[in-house]
């Protein structure tokens, strides 16, 4: 039961439609179809690259500022590193949810032994890592205060990916 299940998350997780799918069949509307294409694009990318897949940070932004026929640039950065930020967290979260599901395997097979932690562990991290990632958004906040408000919303975007893709491979699926 459990290993189907981490198999279906595993599917979810890992296949450019498996959103879509999901969606349709509990009956739900589908995802931002723009959303799952980034998501995509960075899982390629990242699986693509092995060990040099830390190039792919602003992979999705400079692929949406390329394409982006609006003039304002510092409202096309903001929407681009947006749609990056996005696609980091998506990716993420679904590593989250694997690990975690990992995590209470572990717990399980270690109940005799009474040292069941590693779920607690694994939020407690997440948790940590949540609260350093926002203090780190308001402090780079706080340093752009001078900044053009165009310029310091898309810089702030930028950051925000930039944070989600280092939790993305320190979340790490080979430990």
């Amino acid at each position: 039961m459990i290993s189907r299940l981490i198999l279906s998350i595993i599917f979810v997780a890992w296949h450019p439609s498996a959103p879509i799918l999901h969606a349709q069949e509990m009956g739900q509307a589908s995802p931002d179809v723009q959303q799952i294409d980034d998501v995509s694009r960075l899982r390629i990318c990242v699986e693509g690259d092995g060990a040099d897949s830390r190039r792919c940070v602003g992979h999705v932004a400079r692929i949406c500022e390329k394409e982006s026929l609006e003039t304002q640039r510092a409202l096309a950065a903001m929407e681009c590193y947006g749609r990056e930020a996005q696609a980091w967290e998506d990716l993420v979260t679904q590593r989250f949810q694997i690990l975690l599901l990992w995590a209470e395997q572990q717990d399980s097979q270690v109940a005799r032994d009474g040292d069941r932690n590693a779920v607690a562990t694994l939020r407690a991290a997440q948790e940590t890592w949540l609260s350093y990632r926002n203090a780190e958004l308001d402090r780079f906040l706080a340093i752009r205060a001078s900044a053009a408000s165009d310029w310091r919303a898309a810089d702030l975007e930028r950051r925000k990916s930039e944070l989600l893709a280092s939790r993305f491979f320190d979340l790490s699926l080979d430990q």
